[in-house]
């Protein structure tokens, strides 16, 4: 376990939800509650927190405690929120977590700019990475499949998928859409699959294990990221686009900064309109039609995650300032 491998180190289970429960404001404030006050008697030489749920009660213990912080901000999650409170006041509090931890860790080029304007004493670039070793491209025979990882939720822009797969339906009779996720929005997305009389071009999988999904996108053509443009989306850079990246998958994603920017240096996927259908199927179009753009841009996306998508180097490199900021040299 957890405990075994890192002896030195105090995992803090706090809660077992995620972002696609219900009333999920509710939960998270009584998580944070929770983690304030058991953190204001644990032992440590450094806390470090990842998402602003866990930042907020961590900072507060950690300035009483006089313990410092290493913050490993992945986007804003506040941003991701449709609650009018956590909209209007959310980024004000990601914003504070930031100023007052001794370290920030951000997984998007743009977040490093955000950091400094709030404030951040020191940021730094640590990239999502992958177990390389486990996601990497196999020789096996692709299916026609368009594979769709993560949350069916209203900012992930599922919707736009059966848009574009009734556009496409017709000049490729053969193809199917296969979902690996969950969400509220499950429900009604496959409604709209059903009045588009497009069920048979779907397949949903839920949530499967992580090792289940290396077999999974090598079996694919290319994958789908489909995010809408939000507050929170305007910096992230999702774990999948890196793993979609070291399995050699090619892969459509929309034009957010945070997305952009590794697109655009890794060459490995390409761009769509956030929240264009008609432009979405014209990406896919393009590289179902175009086996040698998929290969090139399949081995561009390995090329990119080994450089800076190693699961161990990237998370050496957190270790690496965990310790120099409990030693105060960070």
């Amino acid at each position: 376990g957890l405990a075994e491998a890192f002896p030195n180190v105090r995992f803090l289970q706090t809660g077992r939800f995620s972002r696609f429960v219900r009333f999920k404001e509710f939960v998270y404030l009584i998580h944070m509650i929770r983690t304030f006050f058991r953190l204001l008697s644990i032992p440590a030489d450094v806390f470090y927190a990842q998402s602003a749920v866990v930042g907020i009660p961590t900072v507060l213990a950690a300035r009483l405690r006089n313990i410092p912080v290493v913050f490993d901000m992945i986007d804003l999650i506040t941003g991701l929120s449709k609650n009018p409170l956590v909209c209007r006041y959310g980024q004000f509090f990601e914003r504070w977590v930031v100023r007052y931890a001794d370290f920030t860790i951000v997984t998007a080029a743009n977040l490093v700019s955000f950091a400094k304007n709030a404030g951040a004493p020191n940021a730094e670039l640590v990239r999502h990475g992958v177990d390389l070793t486990r996601f990497y491209p196999r020789p096996v025979q692709k299916k026609p499949w368009i594979v769709y990882m993560g949350g069916i939720e209203v900012f992930d822009g599922v919707f736009l998928i059966p848009e574009a797969a009734s556009m496409l339906s017709k000049e490729f009779p053969d193809l199917h859409f296969l979902f690996v996720g969950e969400g509220k929005m499950l429900s009604l997305l496959q409604e709209s699959i059903q009045a588009l009389d497009l069920s048979s071009r779907f397949e949903f999988r839920g949530w499967v294990p992580q090792t289940e999904i290396p077999d999974l996108l090598s079996q694919s053509l290319l994958g789908l990221i489909t995010n809408l443009r939000s507050p929170g989306m305007m910096y992230a850079a999702p774990l999948r686009l890196v793993e979609y990246m070291a399995m050699g998958l090619p892969f459509v994603a929309p034009d957010l900064p945070g997305i952009e920017e590794q697109v655009r240096n890794s060459q490995a996927g390409l761009l769509f309109k956030t929240g264009d259908a008609k432009s979405l199927a014209e990406a896919i179009r393009t590289l179902l039609k175009d086996s040698s753009l998929r290969e090139r841009l399949g081995k561009n996306g390995r090329a990119y995650a080994l450089r800076h998508a190693n699961w161990n180097q990237n998370a050496g490199r957190i270790v690496e300032i965990c310790e120099a900021v409990a030693r105060g040299k960070a």
